[in-house]
């Protein structure tokens, strides 16, 4: 499906960006696809489902990136900082840039956590210079309990880091 309808648009647009708005593949999708299991995916077959999802035709590798739980990062990962140096090196190898399409820390924490997530976040998309990336959600009210940034709310510092990062980059 993701072929057919990137042949389409190309047919009748040459030169915009195609993107599937992919999230991150689950840690355990390979497994799942192919042996109908929840062993956990060695950082080849990641790789192996991440192209899978952001197939030819399409100009960036498609993910979103929360936080979770150390043992339940994809590609083996421990921690923020070593997914997302793997989706880039990935990307780098599939000659695509990296498009973390959705990124942010949810309310459902204490204050001083979901600052410290952020962070991390926005921290390793500035180390490993991600080329394109976009914080969820600014301004939609209908995402006010676990992740409306807006400058009015107590969430406005999340602004100033992106600008901040933004910068960087």
């Amino acid at each position: 499906a993701f072929q057919t309808f990137a042949r389409a648009v190309r047919e009748l647009d040459d030169h915009r960006l195609i993107i599937t708005g992919n999230s991150i593949p689950r840690p355990h999708a390979w497994h799942n696809t192919n042996e109908k299991s929840w062993t956990k995916d060695t950082p080849a077959q990641f790789e192996q489902i991440l192209a899978r999802d952001n197939p030819d035709h399409y100009d960036v590798m498609s993910v979103h990136v929360y936080p979770r739980e150390a043992d339940k990062y994809s590609g083996c990962c421990e921690n923020l900082h070593s997914l997302i140096n793997l989706l880039k090196q990935i990307s780098d190898r599939h000659g695509k840039p990296l498009f973390i399409g959705e990124f942010g820390a949810s309310q459902n924490v204490n204050a001083a956590e979901e600052q410290r997530l952020f962070m991390e976040i926005v921290d390793a998309i500035v180390f490993n210079k991600i080329p394109l990336s976009a914080m969820w959600v600014f301004d939609l009210p209908l995402q006010d309990k676990d992740w409306n940034v807006t400058f009015e709310n107590r969430r406005a510092y999340m602004l100033d880091r992106v600008s901040e990062a933004n910068s960087k980059l």
